[in-house]
């Protein structure tokens, strides 16, 4: 309801303003410990309000949890499209520039893609199954990235 709506874009902006704070740190991170555990650090903070809105439900608790983690994710500086983290490991499993560029253009189109596919999917998966078809499609979604981490 309005209520819901109220607090998502508080938590948001807290959000985003983190990730102005943090988005640096958290960068320099990935270059003392390696973009690849900075990367799975990134996943498990992207998906603990996903994680915590299954084991709460739907309800009062459910919703303090998800917005709490989700501004907690800000810490991460990610964007509608990634964290920067990604872009960083993406960086370093291209060997030379040239790919490099051509990589960065077809991931980009890929995840635009896939974002449009996503919200296809997720509607059909909401009007068969129900919100919590939709979270579950979250969670398989993470899932995906691990194995692809691996």
């Amino acid at each position: 309801g309005k209520s819901v709506t109220f607090y998502l874009v508080i938590f948001d902006a807290i959000r985003l303003c983190l990730g102005v704070m943090f988005a640096g740190p958290f960068g320099s991170l990935g270059d003392k410990c390696g973009n690849y555990l900075v990367v799975c650090i990134m996943l498990v903070l992207e998906v603990s309000p996903i994680i915590s809105t299954l084991m709460l439900g739907r309800n009062e608790a459910g919703l303090i949890s998800f917005c709490a983690l989700r501004a907690l994710s800000g810490i991460t500086g990610a964007s509608l499209t990634s964290a920067p983290c990604m872009y960083a490991y993406s960086h370093e499993l291209v060997s030379s520039r040239e790919h490099y560029r051509l990589y960065t253009a077809l991931i980009y189109g890929v995840t635009c893609s896939m974002t449009m596919g996503f919200f296809i999917v997720a509607r059909r998966i909401d009007v068969a199954i129900g919100p919590e078809g939709m979270l579950w499609l979250g969670v398989a979604l993470c899932g995906l990235q691990v194995l692809m981490l691996i």
